[in-house]
């Protein structure tokens, strides 16, 4: 049941806290049916206002109680909410930033652990047969600036270097007269699962030391190991390799558009225009009359990108590439590439167990005269064959995107 109270003044309920005379009381049922009570009720007015102020601060405090109740709630819910909103933060970022990986490493102790390439934890564990072994951020190299790369490569007490594998497989797009070479032989004695057509690590040790005990300068084609013809390469795949240099069409690069769910990091190097034209026209035994009318210029310069073949070896780039499904293409500066770039494909390639020292470059081309090359003292022509270059073929205006922006490798 409920009460209502009948009294003067509207001031019903009071009675009840002042019983002094009578006061007719309706009982209400929760239907609202009454029936009749008798109750004291205050019959002097200073009783009334007395009761009148009581009231009035009963409903006073009481909203008050009611509204800290409501507050202290609201705050309540809204402390959970935000440990909740942490709490999963938390998880997104140890899910972007730690992942289990495999080790490998020099003195033959392979194990499993997990790697967290956060800003914050710069840290790997690793778990071998013998040992746990933590390495801080002191001890490692961080791969690269990405929070959720998982490529870090840590040195173990021991002398042992570990390293995990790569979450992709590294191009090396070998323009002709760029130094690919070079290139493909350094890292493939260097480093462990490189492929080219100049050289895989599995054998390079041998090739190179055989290099070594050559009189004179080495040419590739006198070592098939040193020249690796595509039906060869064709055959072998590249199921078991980190870092690919082919100096082949671009359409070759398509197949790693899926590779086995591994995307690509596609290198493609840069050199100064005019100079590798020249390189080119040195290779080719041509030259470059600066007398000559326009058209016979521009296809003097177009003889100097011819292969045996009649191909343009420029075309072994092609934008088509940039459109390429899993396949980054980064650029690297030509006059970095045993420097800066050497030292990025570092941070990845896990280093052999034996290394032929040093290693002998093989040589494709033959030295060049540069004071017998009429275009570094004629600006007209220079600037004209520059202009040139750069509107006849992708791979110039590509290096001129790519040097200097953030997909430069090489970029200071």
């Amino acid at each position: 049941m409920s009460y209502t109270i009948a009294s003067v003044e509207d001031m019903e309920e009071e009675a009840l806290l002042y019983p002094t005379t009578n006061l007719r009381r309706r009982q209400h049922d929760d239907d609202g049916t009454a029936a009749g009570a008798v109750v004291p009720l205050p019959q002097t007015k200073n009783q009334q206002n007395i009761i009148a102020e009581t009231y009035a601060w009963q409903r006073i405090t009481s909203f008050a109680n009611y509204n800290n109740v409501f507050v202290i709630f609201s705050l309540s819910m809204n402390i959970v909410l935000l440990i909740l909103v942490f709490v999963l933060w938390q998880e997104r970022d140890a899910h972007s930033s730690v992942s289990s990986a495999r080790f490998f490493c020099t003195n033959g102790a392979n194990g499993t652990g997990t790697v967290d390439a956060s800003s914050a934890k710069d840290t790997v564990s690793a778990t071998f047969t013998k040992n746990t072994t933590t390495i801080t951020s002191s001890e490692m190299k961080n791969k690269t600036n990405s929070k959720t790369s998982m490529d870090v490569i840590a040195a173990v007490g021991g002398g042992a270097s570990c390293y995990i594998r790569p979450k992709r497989i590294f191009g090396h797009l070998h323009m002709a007269k760029t130094g690919g070479t070079s290139v493909n032989g350094i890292l493939a004695n260097k480093y462990e699962r490189v492929c080219g057509n100049k050289g895989y690590s599995y054998d390079a040790y041998q090739a190179n030391e055989k290099a070594l005990n050559q009189t004179g300068s080495v040419r590739p084609e006198n070592n098939p190991r040193d020249r690796v013809r595509p039906p060869t390469w064709r055959e072998i795949g590249f199921e078991d390799c980190d870092y690919v240099s082919l100096e082949t069409g671009w359409k070759a690069w398509n197949q790693f558009s899926d590779f086995h769910g591994i995307p690509m990091e596609l290198h493609i190097p840069c050199r100064d225009r005019i100079d590798h034209l020249m390189s080119n026209c040195n290779f080719r035994h041509k030259q470059i009359d600066c007398d000559a009318d326009d058209p016979d210029l521009f296809r003097a310069v177009q003889a100097c990108h011819l292969n045996a073949k009649k191909k343009q070896t420029i075309n072994r780039y092609s934008d088509n590439i940039l459109n390429f499904e899993n396949i980054q293409v980064k650029c690297y500066d030509f006059k970095k590439q045993f420097t800066s770039y050497m030292d990025y494909m570092s941070l990845y390639l896990q280093p052999r167990r034996l290394e032929s020292k040093p290693y002998k470059n093989r040589e494709t081309n033959l030295p060049r005269n540069k004071s017998e090359e009429c275009i570094w003292s004629r600006p007209d022509v220079y600037h004209k064959v520059d202009q040139y270059l750069l509107r006849q073929y992708p791979y110039y205006s590509f290096c001129e995107r790519c040097l200097g922006s953030e997909n430069d490798i090489t970029r200071e």
